[in-house]
C-alpha cells in the first residue's frame, strides 16, 4: 500500500469520489455568470442573418481548441457575410463584451478562445452551417511574389488545393 492507494494484482481502491466533476464545475460556473446570455443572443440575432447559439453543446464545443486550454464563450456567431461581421463586432464593442474570430480550432496556442461573442467562421460538422465565407477572393502576382486573398472560413486544405494547380503551397504555421 501507498499513498492510500491499495493494489493487489487485479483491482486498486481509487481515492475517494470528488463530488462534483471538473465539467459540471466549469458549466455551473459559467451558468452563474452568463445572466445575460439569450438577452445577449437575442439582440445579436436582431443584427444578423446568420446564426447565433447560446446552446450547452456549441458553448462546450467551441470553448476548446487543440490547446489544454478552456474558454467558454458567452456566444457564438456564424456570420453569413461582411456585413454580418461587422454588426456583431459593432454589437460586441457597444456592450463591452471581448469578440473573437475562430476558424476551425485547430490551433495550439488557445489564440481561438474567447469568452466573449464567437465568430465562428467554420461550422462543425462542415455541413452543419451554410458558410459563403469561404471563398477564394482573388490571386495575383506582384513583383514575382504570389498574392492570395481568403475569406477566413477558408480551410487550409482547400487552399493549399488551390496553391498546388498552380505548382505553389503554403507551409505550416501551427500556432
Amino acid at each position: 500500500a501507498r499513498a492510500g492507494i491499495q493494489f493487489n494484482r487485479f483491482r486498486f481502491e481509487q481515492r475517494p469520489h470528488r463530488p462534483m466533476s471538473r465539467r459540471l464545475a466549469f458549466e455551473a460556473q459559467y451558468k452563474k455568470a452568463n445572466p445575460m446570455q439569450d438577452q445577449i443572443a437575442s439582440a445579436l440575432q436582431d443584427l444578423v442573418r446568420g446564426r447565433v447559439h447560446v446552446d450547452e453543446s456549441t458553448l462546450n464545443r467551441y470553448a476548446t481548441d487543440q490547446s489544454i486550454y478552456r474558454v467558454r464563450p458567452r456566444v457564438v456567431v456564424h456570420p453569413r457575410d461582411l456585413e454580418d461581421v461587422v454588426a456583431a463586432v459593432r454589437f460586441a464593442r457597444e456592450n463591452g463584451l471581448p469578440i473573437t474570430p475562430r476558424g476551425a480550432g485547430s490551433g495550439t496556442a488557445g489564440s481561438g478562445l474567447g469568452s466573449g461573442v464567437m465568430l465562428a467562421f467554420h461550422a462543425f460538422p462542415r455541413d452543419e452551417v451554410d458558410h459563403p465565407m469561404n471563398a477564394i477572393l482573388g490571386f495575383e502576382e506582384r513583383d514575382g511574389e504570389p498574392r492570395v486573398t481568403v475569406e477566413p472560413g477558408l480551410l487550409h486544405d482547400d487552399l493549399q488545393a488551390f496553391l498546388r494547380e498552380r505548382g505553389l503551397f503554403m507551409p505550416a504555421d501551427p500556432s
